[in-house]
C-alpha cells in the first residue's frame, strides 16, 4: 500500500505535508499544473498569464511529493544567469576591479565571469556568521514534516524553498484564475506563509483581507510571485551584509531589488543570523499585514496599497532597469570644528515644496538607525512615508546593519512610485506617480538615475531632558553625522545642494533651531554645499531663517566661531539661566553673541 500524502482542503490553498494512510483507492498520481517561471524573461514580468488548470486532484503520492514541491524544470544555473546579465558602464567596470572588496555588483555583467557558481552546496558561510544574510533557497532553510495521526514513520527534512515553490504555485493558480474571494486574501496567503515561516503564527494579515488592498492584490499578486520564485537565479552567489564600521557599496539592478521585495512580502526570509551585538531590521512584512486587535490601522493599509503599487508599476519594467547603490558611509577623522575657518555656505528655504522634489538634491532621510525605521510596521512618520512612496529602498533591510554613531547610508538611483498627502494618521494613498515627460530618464556614469538619499539618524532625547541636546557631546555627534552625509568625494566634481527640514525634531524632541545651525555648519564645512531648507508650510520659521542667516552673513561669522557660540549658549542659557529672566531662543541669542 502506498503512503499517501494528502492536501486537504484545496479551496485553502495549502498543502498540508501530513501523512495520511487512509486514502487507499488511489486511480492514478496526479501532478499540478505549473507553469516555468525562473527562466521568464523580465520583460515578461509585466504580462500576467494564468497558470494552466490542472487536472482536479486532492491526492498526491509519496513518490511525486519532491516533484510537486519543486515545480517544474528550468534552465541550468548558468542559463539563468545569462537572461539576468545586465551591461555595465566603463565606469563602473572600471571601480568595481580598482575596489574589489568594497565595491560589489550583485548582478552578472559582461566583465563577470561565464558562470557564478553557487556555493550554498558546499558549505554553510552563508547560513552561520553573520556576513551574508540567509536566503530562502539556501539548502540549510529546512523544516521537518509532521506527521499526522501520530504514526511513527520518519521523513527527511525538507527544503522550505521547496514548500514556498509548492505553495506560491497554488496561490497563483487560485488568485490569477479567480477562484479565491479575494475579501479572504489575507487569511489564504496567511495559511500558505505559515507553512515556511512559522514567525507569522503570531500575526495576522487580516489588512490583505480589506477590499481596497486586495483589488491591488488581485492585479499585483502574479507578478509578486514570479519575482519571488526568481531568487535562485538572481542571487546565486550570496547577499553580503553591510556590517558596522566597514565602508562597503552594493550595486543591485530594480529587477534584483523588485524580487528582494517580493520575497520580503511573501515572507520568505529566514530567520536572521545575529552575532553578539548585531542588530539587523526585519525585512518581511507580517507586522505590516497585521492589523491588530485594537489600534489605528490606516496608515498600514496606506503604506500596502503603496507597495503594491510599486508592484503593479515595476511589472512593466523591461530589460533589469538602472541600478541602484547602497553606500555604508563612515564619518572617518572628524574636523575639529572650534578651530574651522571655512565661511558660511548658501540658504534657500522653500515653504511649498517637499524633500523629495529636490531630485537634484542630496535628500535627506530623518532616519531611524535601523534603515527604514517602522516601515514594516505601525510607522508612517518622514522615514516610513519616503520608505512607501519609494519601496526600493526597502531593500536595504535586508543586508545593512544599524548604523553607527558616525556612520550614514547613501541610496542611489531609487525611483518614486507613488504620490501621498498627510503624515501619520492622516498619510494616504493618492495614486501613481508620473514623471514628467519633459524630464528624460537620465543616468549617472555608473547606470543610476538621479538623485540620492542619505539615510542619518539622530540622536533621540525624551522630552524632559531635551535641554541636553545642546551639551557639547551631543553638537559634535550631530554634527559629525551630518558632516559624514554632506562631505564631498576627492574627485567629485558635481557639488548638488542638500534638501532637507528639521532632521531630528518632532517626536525625537530635537530643536529646530539648533538642528538648522547644526545642518547649516556642516554643509559649510563639507566643501560650502548649499543648503535648500524645506519647512513644511511653515512660513514663519522660514523667515526666522532667513532672518538669522542675513544677520550672521553680514557679521562673517564661520563654523569655528558659531560652533563655540553654541558652547556660550548652552552655558548661559541651558545650564545656568538667569533666575529674573526667561532664556532666550537660539536665533535670538547668536544675533545679539555677534556683534
Amino acid at each position: 500500500m502506498s503512503t499517501i500524502l494528502k492536501t486537504e482542503g484545496i479551496s485553502e490553498s495549502s498543502l498540508y505535508y501530513k501523512v495520511d494512510q487512509d486514502l487507499r483507492n488511489l486511480n492514478s498520481p496526479v501532478q499540478l499544473g505549473f507553469e516555468p517561471i525562473a527562466h521568464q524573461t523580465v520583460q515578461q514580468l509585466g504580462t500576467v498569464r494564468p497558470f494552466p488548470s490542472p487536472t482536479p486532484a486532492s491526492q498526491i503520492t509519496q513518490g511525486n511529493y519532491q516533484g510537486l514541491l519543486q515545480g517544474p524544470t528550468v534552465p541550468s544555473t548558468s542559463t539563468a544567469i545569462a537572461q539576468f546579465r545586465t551591461q555595465i558602464s566603463p565606469d563602473l567596470r572600471d571601480l568595481e576591479q580598482k575596489y574589489s572588496t568594497s565595491i560589489i555588483c550583485l548582478f552578472p555583467h559582461e566583465s563577470s565571469s561565464e558562470q557564478l557558481e553557487s556555493d550554498f552546496g558546499t558549505g554553510n558561510r552563508h547560513w552561520v556568521g553573520g556576513n551574508f544574510v540567509r536566503l530562502p533557497h539556501n539548502p540549510a532553510n529546512t523544516a521537518i514534516p509532521t506527521l499526522a495521526n501520530n504514526h511513527q514513520r520518519h521523513l527527511d527534512s525538507v527544503k522550505k524553498w521547496d514548500i514556498i515553490k509548492g505553495e506560491l504555485a497554488m496561490l497563483n493558480k487560485f488568485i490569477s484564475e479567480k477562484k479565491l474571494d479575494m475579501s479572504q486574501a489575507g487569511n489564504q496567503i496567511h495559511a500558505s506563509v505559515r507553512k515556511f515561516n512559522s514567525k507569522v503564527n503570531d500575526f495576522s494579515f487580516n489588512l490583505l483581507n480589506d477590499r481596497r488592498v486586495s483589488s491591488s492584490l488581485q492585479t499585483a499578486f502574479p507578478i509578486i510571485s514570479r519575482a519571488a520564485l526568481e531568487i535562485d537565479k538572481r542571487f546565486t552567489s550570496g547577499i553580503p551584509i553591510l556590517r558596522k564600521n566597514q565602508q562597503k557599496t552594493l550595486f543591485l539592478t530594480q529587477g534584483q531589488i523588485r524580487c528582494i521585495l517580493a520575497n520580503a512580502f511573501l515572507c520568505t526570509f529566514p530567520k536572521r543570523f545575529e552575532l553578539v551585538g548585531q542588530e539587523l531590521p526585519e525585512i518581511n512584512f507580517f507586522k505590516l499585514f497585521d492589523g491588530g486587535a485594537r489600534g489605528n490601522s490606516k496608515p498600514k493599509l496606506e503604506k500596502i496599497v503603496c507597495i503594491l503599487n510599486y508592484f503593479k508599476e515595476i511589472g512593466r519594467l523591461e530589460g533589469e532597469g538602472s541600478l541602484i547603490s547602497f553606500e555604508r558611509k563612515s564619518g572617518g577623522n572628524p574636523p575639529d570644528w572650534t578651530i574651522s575657518k571655512e565661511q558660511m555656505s548658501m540658504v534657500h528655504v522653500d515653504h511649498r515644496n517637499r524633500i523629495e522634489d529636490a531630485r537634484e538634491s542630496l535628500q535627506i532621510d530623518f532616519a531611524n538607525r535601523l534603515v527604514g525605521g517602522g516601515v514594516t510596521g505601525n510607522g508612517a512618520l518622514m522615514e516610513e512615508i519616503r520608505f512607501s512612496i519609494c519601496p526600493e529602498l526597502i531593500a536595504a533591510r535586508l543586508f545593512t546593519e544599524a548604523l553607527e554613531s558616525n556612520e550614514v547610508m547613501i541610496i542611489t538611483g531609487c525611483q518614486q512610485f507613488s504620490l501621498y498627502s498627510g503624515c501619520a494618521d492622516t498619510f494616504a494613498f493618492k495614486g501613481t506617480f508620473c514623471n514628467d515627460p519633459r524630464d528624460p530618464v537620465v543616468l549617472d556614469p555608473f547606470g543610476r538615475r538621479k538623485g540620492q538619499i542619505a539615510v542619518m539618524d539622530a540622536c533621540y532625547f525624551r522630552a524632559n531632558e531635551a535641554e541636553r541636546q545642546f551639551e557639547k557631546e551631543f553638537v559634535h555627534r550631530e554634527l559629525n553625522k551630518c558632516f559624514c552625509a554632506f562631505k564631498l568625494r576627492s574627485q567629485q566634481n558635481h557639488v548638488s545642494p542638500i534638501a532637507t527640514g528639521n532632521w531630528g525634531c518632532g517626536n525625537y524632541n530635537g530643536s529646530p533651531e539648533l538642528k538648522f545651525i547644526i545642518q547649516w555648519m556642516a554643509a559649510s564645512q563639507a566643501g560650502q554645499r548649499a543648503l535648500h531648507y524645506y519647512v513644511m508650510g511653515n512660513k514663519e520659521q522660514g523667515e526666522d531663517i532667513l532672518r538669522t542667516v542675513k544677520s550672521l552673513g553680514r557679521k562673517g561669522v564661520r563654523v569655528g566661531t558659531l560652533c563655540e557660540a553654541l558652547k556660550c549658549y548652552y552655558l548661559t542659557e541651558i545650564k545656568s539661566p538667569s533666575f529674573f529672566k526667561s532664556p532666550k531662543s537660539l536665533f535670538q541669542f547668536l544675533e545679539k553673541h555677534f556683534k
